[in-house]
């Protein structure tokens, strides 16, 4: 709630003082998942997790106070940065090479998105003129499992360590 919800209100009744653009990168779990088509911007929100909730709570409150502001839901993977947890990606990755088995999810559809791709797009909206909330996603539409099958086969690690759930 501090970093999600607080942070972000202070952040944009500071954008809004300076008349400053803000740029807030929220996420697809807004939505509840059970669409059987990719969600658009228009879409009702309903999150289904804390996490969920506080990242709509401040999308609306960003939109309430700022008079110039894009709102970016993204599904990110790439290098974490020392300290940081990573991603999907990365978890498969260490696990199998540690010989681990990995469960993944195999009813769950995600777009992933490199984050160059997400910085340049998020470069764009810079300069755009209109607010509004934008998904800023990859061409591909995988589950988490077939995302996992990939790294493995990227990097030549044991694909018979994940092991598919629902």
């Amino acid at each position: 709630e501090a970093t999600n919800v607080t942070a972000v209100e202070t952040i944009a009744h500071v954008c809004e003082q300076y008349g400053s653009r803000f740029i807030h990168l929220s996420t697809d779990f807004v939505f509840d998942g059970k669409s059987i088509r990719l969600y658009k911007e228009e879409d009702e929100a309903i999150p289904v997790n804390y996490y969920g909730v506080t990242k709509l709570k401040a999308e609306k409150i960003i939109a309430s106070i700022c008079s110039n502001y894009a709102i970016v839901r993204v599904v990110v993977y790439g290098k974490a940065l020392p300290g940081q947890h990573g991603n999907i990606l990365q978890l498969v990755a260490n696990r199998l090479r540690n010989g681990e088995t990995i469960r993944v999810v195999s009813d769950q559809w995600r777009t992933p998105t490199f984050v160059g791709d997400i910085s340049v797009g998020v470069e764009k909206l810079m300069f755009h003129t209109a607010n509004g909330i934008y998904h800023i996603c990859g061409s591909e539409c995988l589950t988490i499992a077939e995302i996992a099958y990939r790294v493995a086969d990227f990097l030549k690690l044991d694909r018979s360590l994940i092991e598919p759930v629902t």
